[in-house]
């Protein structure tokens, strides 16, 4: 079961994060800004859900159309791919835990 944050935890972090990114910025673009938090967020829960979109989509509260849309859009301005990076290190942790299973076992 996933825990839900209470908004008032989302805006103290929101603020704190605000606070960061603007203090040495003279000039920041709001559609860049929000395009920038909102691919931010979603790389990182996709990678926290080992590239599942639709398990992503579901944490997020979207539909996984709206996941899969934000990847595409990503990909076409050239970001990181955030579903190869999550099934890359999904595979490299799997990897290892079998390299330390056979360490153990021979």
């Amino acid at each position: 079961m996933q825990q839900k944050i209470p908004p008032a935890t989302i805006k103290d972090a929101t603020e704190q994060l605000l606070n960061i990114l603007l203090s040495n910025v003279t000039y920041v673009g709001l559609p860049e800004l929000e395009r920038e938090l909102r691919f931010a967020i979603i790389t990182a829960v996709i990678r926290r859900n080992g590239g599942n979109l639709c398990r992503a989509a579901k944490s997020l509260g979207v539909h996984r159309n709206t996941i899969n849309r934000e990847v595409l859009q990503m990909r076409a301005l050239r970001r990181p791919d955030p579903v190869k990076l999550a099934r890359l290190e999904k595979k490299n942790v799997q990897s290892q835990k079998k390299l330390n299973f056979q360490r153990m076992a021979g």
